[in-house]
């Protein structure tokens, strides 16, 4: 479940990729002879997001075996004092 959540920010990342675009639309539609470096701007904005994107994943997958960790520790606890 935690891990789920984890990869919401993937929906966060599609947003600001989403902005960075719209708004290099919006500045060439302004000022068409700054296309070149407006393009060179929103390639940087939109790796930078991308970058935020990819990071989800290895959270999640942080996550899942921190939690299944702790699960087998207090597993194998349990197992050992019963035994006793």
């Amino acid at each position: 479940m935690g891990a789920g959540a984890a990869t919401i920010a993937s929906a966060g990342a599609a947003i600001g990729i989403g902005n960075v675009f719209s708004s290099l639309i919006h500045s060439v539609a302004r000022n068409p002879s700054l296309a070149k470096q407006s393009f060179c701007y929103a390639i940087l904005g939109f790796a930078l997001t991308e970058a935020i994107a990819s990071f989800t994943p290895m959270m999640a997958f942080l996550i899942s075996v921190v939690f299944r960790s702790k699960v087998e520790v207090q597993f194998h606890g349990l197992i050992h004092t019963r035994g006793r």
